[in-house]
């Protein structure tokens, strides 16, 4: 059956009523804060658990254990390495891995040994963060260009080298060698510059042991950051340049000497430790720096030197291979910022707010007296019915101010 179309039309103005209500009480409704406190101990005793938790956790674990209240800049260097020869070299006759001693050492074959000083060991020029000192030396003299070779503009495929003779040499004592890193650390941000004989610093190994130690103020031959090349693989966890399988380069047993190796060398700066309580942690006035290594696996190293002896008929080239020392900046360097303490205090503290959120919905659906701590914390207004007599107060009806003054006179009287 059709509807009436008056019963239509209520309808609709009903349902057009019932939505226009609901987009006027979200527009004008305000929400705002009340203060009600319950006096319950399981209540009180969660909220002060959990506000002791926040607190250590805001002082102790993010200012002071993790020092938060530091502005962190990341520092950089400028190096400068001197390679220095052993003062008293071996005689090759000594040493296991020269032919002058025994045709064989832990099962390699070993080469003649040639006693070179820094110059000769250090290929190619030590510049920028790396240098590399020379283990091995595989020397072709004696090479003849063939004539279709000499052509500068066109290369036949069949050019090749046809004679020429191959040396192999190891060099003698060359973990004996030690190089010295003169560095200087510079903070951009915070405009900070430390010589390296203005600092603390120290040489780890891979399980932060220490190995080596410098100390600021004190003689600069005792200052100076000088290491041997035994001391270096040591802290990369290498006993020896012989072990076979090192380098593990495709699974085959070469070694350090012959092949050559990649050592990744740290050198971090700080002026404070995270992570940690103790006094010394918080003295970002002492600067300190630490050298680590580790071993770059599967990475042999070597440079190829070409020798014209009679330009462009003969020529001499050399195939080194060496350790390879690569130095790279890291660490953090700070200093006190305030902004930095009031975002760590703030974000911190806003897990207490959590926390109340938690407890008022424990108070308002788990307890015993959940109804009435509802109606006490959550009260209704209308203020367009001033007069009305409706509230979740504990029942209590809604009064003016004058109101309130005659009750409460006329509940005197009423004792009196």
């Amino acid at each position: 059956d059709r509807l009436n179309p008056q019963v239509v039309l209520c309808r609709k103005s009903a349902a057009i009523n019932m939505v226009a209500s609901k987009v006027k009480g979200l527009l004008t409704t305000y929400k705002t804060q009340r203060e009600v406190r319950i006096k319950d101990w399981r209540l009180g005793l969660i909220y002060w658990i959990c506000f002791l938790a926040v607190f250590l956790y805001a002082l102790v674990f993010v200012l002071l254990y993790h020092k938060s209240y530091n502005d962190v800049d990341e520092p950089q260097n400028t190096m400068r390495f001197n390679v220095i020869p052993p003062e008293h070299q071996k005689n090759p006759v000594d040493l296991p891995y020269c032919s002058q001693h025994a045709p064989f050492y832990k099962g390699n074959p070993t080469h003649t040994c040639l006693v070179n000083d820094e110059f000769e060991v250090v290929y190619p020029p030590a510049n920028g963060n790396s240098l590399m000192l020379t283990t091995r030396q595989s020397i072709s003299t004696n090479v003849t260009v063939p004539e279709s070779c000499r052509t500068p503009s066109v290369i036949p495929k069949s050019c090749s080298n046809p004679t020429y003779d191959i040396n192999t040499y190891f060099t003698a004592n060359i973990e004996e060698f030690t190089v010295f890193v003169d560095h200087t650390m510079v903070a951009p941000r915070f405009k900070i510059t430390k010589s390296f004989n203005e600092m603390n610093g120290k040489l780890v190994d891979k399980n932060g042991k220490t190995l080596k130690t410098w100390k600021k103020n004190q003689d600069i031959a005792q200052q100076r950051n000088i290491m041997s090349l035994t001391e270096l693989l040591r802290a990369a966890g290498i006993d020896s340049l012989d072990e076979q399988g090192v380098v593990s380069y495709k699974g085959d047993n070469s070694t350090g000497r012959y092949d050559g190796l990649v050592l990744f060398v740290e050198l971090e700066y700080n002026n404070f430790a995270d992570d940690s309580l103790s006094p010394e942690s918080f003295k970002t006035w002492e600067y300190e720096y630490k050298y680590s290594v580790q071993l770059v696996d599967n990475t042999q190293y070597k440079a190829y030197e070409t020798i014209w002896i009679d330009y462009p008929t003969q020529k001499a080239t050399n195939d080194r291979h060496g350790v390879r020392l690569i130095f790279q900046p890291a660490g953090r360097i700070g200093r006190f910022s305030f902004a930095n303490t009031m975002v760590a205090l703030v974000s911190s503290f806003g897990l207490l707010t959590a926390a109340v959120v938690i407890i008022d919905s424990l108070a308002t659906t788990v307890m015993d007296d959940r109804n009435v701590y509802y109606n006490r914390k959550y009260l209704e207004i209308d203020h367009d019915n001033p007069r009305q007599r409706q509230s979740s107060d504990y029942g209590e009806p809604f009064l003016s101010p004058g109101e309130n003054a005659s009750k409460s006179h006329n509940s005197d009287w009423a004792q009196a």
